[in-house]
């Protein structure tokens, strides 16, 4: 997550905010995404084993993404 593509974040920074993240997505409930660190750098990473997860569930998740991700840059 970034809270604005176009501009420059600090890297250090957006690891913190998307670990924060991903700990406001678990405690959400609405879906279950795990840690990856690539290159130094931390991810969000989805990996959907349950095979009754479908499309809608997956389209559904960069939304959830941005809505909590928005509401973290916010102060919320």
């Amino acid at each position: 997550y970034r809270p604005d593509p176009r501009e420059a974040h600090d890297e250090a920074a957006l690891d913190a905010l998307n670990r924060r993240l991903l700990e406001r997505l678990q405690h959400d409930g609405r879906a279950w995404l795990g840690p990856a660190v690539v290159d130094g750098r931390f991810w969000l990473r989805a990996c959907i084993v349950n095979f009754g997860t479908g499309a809608t569930e997956v389209d559904a998740l960069p939304a959830l993404v941005l809505e909590l991700g928005d509401a973290l840059s916010a102060g919320a």
